[in-house]
Order: structure tokens, then sequence, then C-alpha cells
């Protein structure tokens, strides 16, 4: 038996918000509820969208969080890492679900240099900047 790990998510792999690498991962995920963790958000522009990047800070970052289910895998993991490619790291942070769960759960934390055209996302939400921009999320 797999022993469950838990995500955060806070962009383009929330469930709804992204294209087919996260729905191929919410096949194998159960949501467990609207989360916090500590950071800020950038949002990165291309031309396929925006997304966003979770950098170090000490504001607060919202997101939801998702626990294994099924046969999630070393595949599954491998194709999240491709999409999120070389400029994040998949690392463990402290979250803080609003269902009162708590703990660590696996992210994806920027580490590259800030691209140009990069735009702080002051409340720290992506779907709401979103909403509130008008912008796309990214979809290639």
């Amino acid at each position: 038996m797999r022993t469950a790990r838990r995500f955060f998510f806070y962009g383009t792999l929330i469930a709804g918000l992204g294209g087919d690498t996260a729905l191929a991962a919410h096949q194998n995920l159960r949501p467990l509820g609207e989360a916090r963790v500590k950071g800020r958000l950038i949002a990165l522009p291309d031309r396929h969208g925006w997304y966003p990047a979770l950098i170090p800070g000490t504001g607060r970052v919202r997101g939801e969080l998702y626990e294994t289910i099924g046969r999630f895998g070393a595949a599954d993991i491998a194709r999240l890492d491709h999409y999120e490619g070389h400029c994040y790291r998949r690392i463990n942070i402290p979250v803080a679900a609003a269902s009162g769960i708590s703990g660590m759960a696996q992210t994806y934390l920027w580490h590259g240099a800030r691209p140009a055209g990069a735009v702080p996302i002051q409340n720290g939400d992506f779907p709401v900047w979103l909403a509130e921009t008008g912008l796309l999320p990214f979809s290639g």
C-alpha cells in the first residue's frame, strides 16, 4: 500500500484551472480544501497565459490542499515536475487548511531569476487575481 502524499497547489494545478497536466493529476488526488502557506506570489506572463510563482516572503498565499489516492506514483510526480519546469523546485512546506488540517505538503517554489513582466499578486490568491484582472491562466 502506498503512503498518501499531500500537495499544495496555488496556481494552474488547482482543479479546474489548468490544462491536461492538472486534469491527469487530479484523477488520483482527493481535495482537502482551501489552505494557506507562508510566502508571496508573483504572476509571470507567457504567450499561453499567466502563471504564478511562489517565492519566499512573510505574506500568506492561498491555494488548495490535495492528498494522493489510488495509483498516484512516480510517473505522476515526473509529469508534475516536468510541467513545472526547471525554474521550480518541489519542496515540503508547512500548510494550514481551512478545514483544520495542518502539517507538511509538497509544493513548487520558484528558484529562477524573476522574468521581465512579473507582477506581484498582493493578495496571494492567483484565481482571484485572474478574476480581478480579466487575464487568462496558462494553458500551454
